[in-house]
């Protein structure tokens, strides 16, 4: 029988070799512990050092700078950097913690790292172990905006994680989604529309209907019919969602993915110019209440739905309106939130 312990603090005592670690007894309502306890538990049948362990937890429970401190240690272990798949393991680890910060330079340098000492141990490029390391840099060089790089990464993370003899079906559902976004912000979008389909089609085998990584993908996949400037099957798209969430006024009001919908919604029919629809659904766009929150939605994007619902009422108080093209409210897309890889094999 075993306990486990939350770690409330690590300080080094006046004597340099002793280390005073404060914990406090976790139980079974513990929400960090319901999460990591799969986590643990494979870990603790891996045969990695104690520290090595201690790091990847911190990364699992987002205590990073913790994580980063104890990277740092690990990288002067001889113990550690004399074992390839350990040092491989910290650096990939070091690679996650900077682009969990945004540091992406840093974290660039780290994935690459990691990569390096892959090859030079002979570690083929197809090696399924590399998947979640390709889909990794895929992302930084994403956000770099080197989108040929990033889409060479993300298409190796598909092909490596395709050779697998067991697929996680969600972590492919990622892949596709990856190389979705890659092609549609290099304006590829009947490609972007074929890997958003793909992702769709698997989430919609492993989800429950109401998940919101179905409506992120629906949401991406209405934007690319709207540059593909095929309006009526992005409105059918988003409708579907709208009308699937009626049954559920609570999810309505509380969840800022809708406020998404209705807002690419509107967009649809205003470049139809349908301007009284428009309006209509960027209203509700604006009156989401989990739109005004913090941290999900910026506060330029409330003011620009304010903006625009001001512009169409002034246009329809005209005797006549006009629509001019390429004026018209740009489309938002969503991340899915589970395309952080923190494993590593």
């Amino acid at each position: 029988m075993g306990v486990t312990f939350r770690i409330n603090s690590v300080v080094q005592d006046n004597n340099e070799h002793v280390w005073i670690v404060q914990l406090e007894l976790s139980d079974e309502k513990d929400k960090h512990l319901h999460k990591i306890k799969p986590t643990i538990m494979n870990d603790i049948a891996k045969p990695y050092e104690p520290l090595v362990k201690l790091i990847r937890l911190m990364c699992r429970m987002s205590f990073l700078k913790e994580a980063e401190y104890f990277s740092r240690l690990a990288l002067e272990d001889d113990s550690i950097t004399s074992n390839i798949d350990l040092l491989s393991l910290v650096y990939y680890q070091l690679g996650i913690i900077y682009k969990s910060t945004r540091k992406i330079d840093e974290a660039m340098v780290y994935f690459e790292k990691t990569l390096t000492v892959k090859h030079e141990n002979h570690v083929l490029l197809s090696d399924p172990s590399l998947s979640n390391l390709y889909c990794n840099l895929g992302t930084i060089y994403e956000d770099k905006g080197e989108y040929d790089r990033a889409y060479s990464y993300h298409y190796l993370a598909l092909k490596v994680l395709l050779n697998t003899e067991t697929i996680a079906q969600a972590d492919l559902a990622i892949k596709y989604s990856n190389i979705a976004s890659i092609c549609r912000k290099k304006k590829d979008y009947w490609q972007a529309l074929q890997n958003y389909t793909s992702c769709l089609e698997i989430e919609t085998e492993i989800l429950p209907p109401d998940d919101n990584n179905l409506l992120i993908t629906k949401n991406n996949m209405g934007v690319v019919y709207i540059k593909l400037e095929n309006h009526t099957e992005a409105i059918e798209l988003f409708q579907e969602v709208i009308t699937t969430k009626d049954d559920s006024s609570e999810y309505l009001s509380n969840n800022p993915l809708v406020a998404l919908i209705y807002w690419n919604l509107a967009c649809a029919f205003y470049q139809q110019g349908q301007l009284t629809e428009a309006l209509k659904h960027f209203r509700n766009c604006e009156s989401t209440a989990v739109f005004r929150l913090k941290g999900i939605f910026h506060e330029r994007q409330v003011k620009e739905c304010k903006d625009w619902i001001h512009r169409i009422e002034e246009e329809l108080s005209k005797e006549s309106f006009h629509i001019w093209k390429g004026y018209e409210p740009d489309t938002w897309t969503a991340c899915h939130p589970y395309n952080m890889s923190f494993t590593l094999n």
